[in-house]
Formats: structure tokens, C-alpha cells, sequence
């Protein structure tokens, strides 16, 4: 397992001191409790593969929520904390607690330069929670522990400059599964051709590193990308990208990077279809270097009186970059209906399908249907 680097403990404590500098002189703190409860049916809450004899089971979630806030002239803090107690009906064996907090701060040192600092901890048992890979593993305890920094410089009217470190590990209690730690520092520009086209372009290099069984392995990346964005109309656009990869540490040291994206609105609606292809992680699959591909397509639909209609459908493929050691495709679908039909209270219903195909181990031939109807009490923000 992957101990907290320096990184862990600066970011964290520069929000603090930043907080502790700015914040009691802001003009604006809030903060905002709410309380959610969820009955959810799980066809498969074990996760189990092909020629299992799987159980569905009814699963209770309680979950408190506390969101913090303060905004200055120059400034803007968050924090957010969420703990969700997951019981089910007959295999009480699998109930657990699942945390997630978040806090941020972002800062505008100038006019021109903006700085955006951040931490994110989960502690989950489903693995879909914790990447976005779109791979479902074995059920077991998940930390995922990201921190960023970011910086924002507008040096014209037309062209700005980005700067950015992070840092996730991903820890699993399962010693079977490779613990992961993804180092990742970019610089990119971006400039606006006209008022409706934008050009862009990066360089990005990630430290990948594995620990299992004792055993570490590390793998160097670079990466080069260019992107276009063009708002062809008021109502759509459409966001291009593509890249070159260069992975020393491998034998198949070259491979490519890919992402476009199109954006359609509507009258109280939009639809989105997304495609990237990317490198990344194994979630803790193997130690190596995998190649995520993903397709999603949304559509959102906004009737009166707060009553809002989603569905949904994303495929995912994952595949080992040098060897077979890992080959899974993934998909899921669904739909949700969201109600707010007072300030206090948000109300909500839905179905999701979640099918895993390919692999030799965690997970062949899954599949899980959930469905879910969920109240949230919302009360109004305490200002102080």
C-alpha cells in the first residue's frame, strides 16, 4: 500500500492557512445540512460473474450531508462531507459505511492569474464509485484519495495559459488487487481563434505506479494533444481533441489519445454524445498500463414545477497496452426522474442496467440491474 506523499499534506494545508487568512474577513459564509434516504434494489449485490448463484437483495441508505462555504472578494472556499450507511435486507454481512469529503479553494491572486487548489477522499466498497474506468472488481474495501492544483493565467484578451499538478492513489483491502498511484503535471494554452472557435494545445506527463504482493512497478508517460472547440450554432457545439503517446517503459512505446464531444440544446432540454480514448490505470486489475475508451450519450428534458428526466447509456473498453493482461468491456444504462417540488425537499426515481463482458478474473460475465426511489430533506442555508 502506497503511503501519503508531500503532496498529500501541502495542498490541504495551504487551503487551511488560506482559509484561516481569508476567510472570517469574507463576505459571505454558509453552510447547509441535508439528510437523504434511499431503497434501492440490487439484483446482484456481490458482484458476482458467470455460473454464480446470485441473490438480489433490498439495500437502505441513510445519508447526512454537511456542504460548507465561504466566498470574499478574491476568494471562494468549500467543503463538503457526506457519510452514507448502506444496510441490506438479508445479506446484513455486506451493510458498511461509506465516506466521501471534498474541500476546495479557489483564489484569484490578480486580475489575470487564478489558483485552484483541492483534496477529494472516498472510502467505497463498489469500485465503479471509485474510478472511472468503468470496470466493476471484486467487493472490497476502496480509499481513493485525490489532490490537485491548478493555475489560470489570462495573458490576453484571446490567449491563457494552464498549469497543473495531481496526485491519486487507490488503495485496495483486497491484497490481490494492485494499489495505484497516478502523478500527473500538464502545461497548456488555449486561444480564441474568433468569439465562436477555440484552439488549444498540452503537454502532459504521468508517473503511473503499482504495489502489490511487494512487487512495485512504475511506468513514464508523455503526452502531446491538440484541441479544437467550435460553437457552430447558439444551440450546438462541438469540441474535437487528439494526441500522441510516449511510453518509454514499454516495448509498444507510442499509442494515441482521442476525445470529441457534441452538445445540443433544445427548448427545456439537451443531448450530448461523448467519445475519448485515453491512458490510464488497471483499477487495480494488473500492473500495467491500460488503454480506457468511452462512449456516452445523455439526454436531459426540464418540464414545469421543478420536475426534471434524464436517461443515459455509456460503453466502456478496457485493454492492457503491452500485454493480455487485461481485456473488459462494460456497459451501462438507464433513466431517472428528479422532483423538486419544494425548496426543502428533492425527490427522486430510477433504473440502472449494468452489463461486463471479457477478463479473466474479477468480474466476467457480470451483470446487476438497480432500481431506486430516493427523498432528500433540504433544509435553507445557515448564513453566519
Amino acid at each position: 500500500m502506497f503511503h501519503s506523499k508531500a503532496l498529500y499534506l501541502l495542498l490541504p494545508a495551504v487551503t487551511v492557512a488560506l482559509w484561516a487568512h481569508w476567510s472570517w474577513a469574507g463576505q459571505k459564509r454558509t453552510v447547509r445540512p441535508s439528510l437523504s434516504m434511499e431503497q434501492r434494489y440490487v439484483s446482484n449485490p456481490r458482484y458476482l460473474g458467470t455460473g454464480s448463484n446470485t441473490k438480489g437483495d433490498m439495500r437502505t441508505t441513510v445519508q447526512p450531508r454537511m456542504e460548507f462555504a465561504a466566498e470574499g472578494r478574491r476568494y471562494r472556499l468549500s467543503a463538503d462531507y457526506s457519510l452514507s450507511y448502506r444496510a441490506y435486507a438479508r445479506t446484513s454481512e455486506l451493510d458498511y459505511l461509506a465516506h466521501s469529503g471534498k474541500v476546495g479553494l479557489e483564489a484569484d491572486l490578480t486580475p489575470t492569474l487564478k489558483i485552484t487548489v483541492g483534496d477529494t477522499l472516498t472510502y467505497t466498497e463498489d469500485s465503479l464509485e471509485a474510478t472511472a474506468t468503468g470496470i466493476q472488481t471484486t467487493r472490497t474495501a476502496i480509499v481513493s484519495n485525490s489532490v490537485e492544483a491548478r493555475a489560470r493565467y489570462t495573458a490576453s484578451q484571446k490567449t491563457t495559459l494552464l498549469l497543473s499538478a495531481t496526485e491519486t492513489m487507490l488503495d485496495y483491502e483486497d491484497p490481490a488487487l494492485f494499489d495505484s498511484r497516478t502523478d500527473t503535471f500538464s502545461a497548456g494554452s488555449s486561444y480564441a481563434l474568433s468569439t465562436r472557435t477555440t484552439v488549444g494545445s498540452s503537454y502532459m506527463y504521468t508517473r503511473l505506479g503499482y504495489s502489490a504482493a511487494g512487487r512495485d512497478v512504475d511506468f513514464g508517460i508523455h503526452s502531446l494533444s491538440l484541441s479544437l472547440g467550435r460553437q457552430l450554432v447558439p444551440t450546438l457545439k462541438v469540441d474535437l481533441s487528439a494526441g500522441a503517446v510516449y511510453t518509454p517503459d514499454l516495448s509498444s512505446e507510442w499509442d494515441w489519445t482521442a476525445g470529441a464531444s457534441v452538445v445540443k440544446d433544445f427548448q427545456a432540454a439537451s443531448a450530448s454524445l461523448t467519445y475519448s480514448r485515453s491512458i490510464t490505470h488497471s483499477s487495480g486489475l494488473a500492473g500495467t498500463v491500460n488503454i480506457n475508451e468511452v462512449v456516452m450519450l445523455a439526454l436531459d428534458k426540464s418540464f414545469s414545477r421543478g420536475l426534471d428526466w434524464r436517461v443515459f447509456a455509456a460503453y466502456y473498453k478496457n485493454r492492457s497496452k503491452a500485454a493480455a493482461l487485461l481485456d473488459y468491456e462494460s456497459v451501462s444504462a438507464g433513466t431517472d426522474l428528479n422532483w423538486r417540488p419544494y425548496l426543502w425537499l428533492a425527490l427522486s426515481a430510477g433504473y440502472i442496467r449494468f452489463e461486463q463482458s471479457g477478463g479473466a478474473g474479477y468480474g466476467t460475465g457480470l451483470t446487476r440491474d438497480e432500481a431506486f426511489v430516493k427523498a432528500a430533506l433540504i433544509p435553507a442555508e445557515w448564513r453566519f
